[in-house]
């Protein structure tokens, strides 16, 4: 399942260095709308996981 993602102000490490193997001159960012609809994509996707593994099985 997801984990939560603090509000960064600079990239992570593994960031940079995507960055750099794919050439880019800065890293792409979300805007707070498409952040909150990955969000809550990812929450459905959890909820959809704990759903399946939560039914007993028969």
């Amino acid at each position: 399942m997801s984990q939560p993602v603090p509000e960064r102000t600079e990239p992570s490490p593994n960031a940079e260095r995507l960055r750099i193997a794919m050439g880019w001159k800065s890293l792409p960012e979300m805007s707070p709308e498409e952040r909150a609809e990955f969000r809550a994509e990812l929450a459905r996707h959890d909820e959809e996981v704990r759903r399946y593994y939560g039914k007993p099985i028969t």
